[in-house]
């Protein structure tokens, strides 16, 4: 059985156990993060691979924080994939990064 996308206790846990603050970190990850696997798709469409690699590094934290840990582990690789210019492992990343991204939007708001 595949783990669920959001980890409620781990990013409780990295908010001091502090259920607001947890829930105001969630609802700012839905706000700001929302469309960054767009952001990235876009800006690799326009050979811009550093804010690529900018917006990924920032995804990997912040889903960290959430206790979403498969988006921050799958955005870390395409962080390394973009860094060291793995461009054919690139596709397969973004689509992984995309799908489990949507899981989390899709998750987040029975938290809130």
């Amino acid at each position: 059985m595949p783990s669920p996308p959001l980890c409620i206790d781990t990013g409780l846990r990295r908010c001091f156990g502090k259920q607001e603050l947890h829930q105001r970190v969630l609802q700012m990850f839905l706000d700001e993060q929302k469309s960054v696997c767009t952001s990235i798709d876009a800006a690799l469409a326009e050979e811009s691979v550093q804010a690529a690699i900018s917006l990924a590094h920032a995804l990997v934290s912040r889903a960290g924080l959430i206790g979403a840990e498969a988006l921050s582990r799958t955005a870390s690789e395409l962080e390394e994939a973009l860094r060291n210019d793995r461009r054919s492992e690139w596709p397969a990343l973004l689509q992984a990064l995309t799908q489990q991204h949507a899981s989390v939007l899709a998750e987040i708001p029975r938290h809130l």
